[in-house]
């Protein structure tokens, strides 16, 4: 609904560039749309582009059922703007690399002058995430009723985030100025997103570190809460990565939340995990995704694999 809400206001409302919104419905044509959508290319990235068209063919779709937009108009032939053409280029994630691992671990451990822990309790997430391949809603969103008794595996099946509070009308709740945000769950990215995850040690570690901090925990509570008891919002999570990583011995300082779990994925390929079996571990659609994801390390194992064999 924030989503929707963002793209009809900010895009599809908005004067600047080519000012769909104020178009008559029973004007509308594909080549309208077409221009529209080509506008947006020199300001937006095409992830950004096709949100909008998501909502916009919608609208279209109940226009031309409730017969507003003519039905003639073939707008299932328009033609988005290519990655290439775009402004803002997607950005490639770079993958944690297992080194890196060792020392973002190590950096989350130290402590001030005082003897207390320097980064607070997201540091603890990041680790987790770093060694469960899980993304950060996912994280944010896991509660204890998910969690083994021996802490050695967990359960995904939903995620958190957080939304603007609404009245019952659909309108934003207001403090002031600013709208007001509420944390809610919700479903997993995709189906094959719930799954079960074995944990490794390190990441048995931070759920011990957050059932012995928060002992009064009932099942349906999150696991991972501030030091003042309240949920995670993923941005308090990002800021402390980059904290971290500025500090650290890392090669690399632009890793985000989601190279920690790309990490994880390349660290099991590379180890000889079988990539139907990472698939599932990390909750991927189907496993063409996970191969598009991490072609790199597996052309890399290739061309070792063929050397390995015939250069002996």
């Amino acid at each position: 609904y924030d989503a929707y809400e963002n793209a009809i206001n900010c895009r599809i409302k908005s004067k600047e560039g080519y000012d769909i919104g104020n178009k008559q419905a029973t004007k509308l044509t594909p080549e309208m749309v077409e221009c529209y959508l080509s506008s947006l290319a020199n300001r937006y990235s095409k992830g950004t582009i096709d949100k909008t068209w998501t909502v916009l063919n919608q609208t279209i779709l109940y226009g031309q059922k409730n017969g507003y937009i003519q039905s003639g108009h073939d707008f299932k032939s328009i033609k988005k703007p290519k990655e290439s053409n775009v402004a803002v280029k997607k950005r490639d994630i770079k993958s944690i690399t297992l080194p890196d691992m060792e020392k973002l671990y190590a950096e989350s451990l130290r402590k001030t002058s005082r003897g207390t822990p320097l980064y607070g309790n997201a540091a603890k997430v990041e680790v987790f995430i770093m060694y469960s391949g899980l993304r950060i809603g996912e994280a944010i969103g896991l509660r204890w009723e998910n969690v083994s008794s021996d802490f050695r595996s967990i359960r995904v099946v939903q995620s958190g985030t957080r939304v603007v509070e609404r009245n019952a009308d659909g309108s934003p709740v207001m403090d002031g100025e600013h709208k007001k945000y509420v944390n809610i769950q919700k479903e997993t990215k995709t189906e094959s997103g719930e799954r079960t995850v074995p944990l490794p040690k390190k990441a048995e570690e931070i759920l011990h570190f957050f059932d012995a901090a928060f002992p009064d925990h009932k099942p349906d509570d999150n696991v991972f809460l501030t030091s003042k008891g309240t949920v995670f919002h993923k941005r308090n999570i990002e800021r402390t990565l980059e904290r971290m990583l500025k500090r650290s011995d890392c090669e690399c300082k632009e890793y985000t939340p989601h190279s920690l779990r790309h990490g994880y994925g390349s660290v099991l390929l590379r180890e000889g995990v079988d990539i139907k079996t990472v698939s599932v571990l990390l909750g991927h659609k189907d496993v063409s995704t996970t191969y598009n994801i991490y072609i790199h390390v597996l052309e890399k194992d290739k061309i070792k694999a063929v050397r390995n064999v015939f250069d002996r």
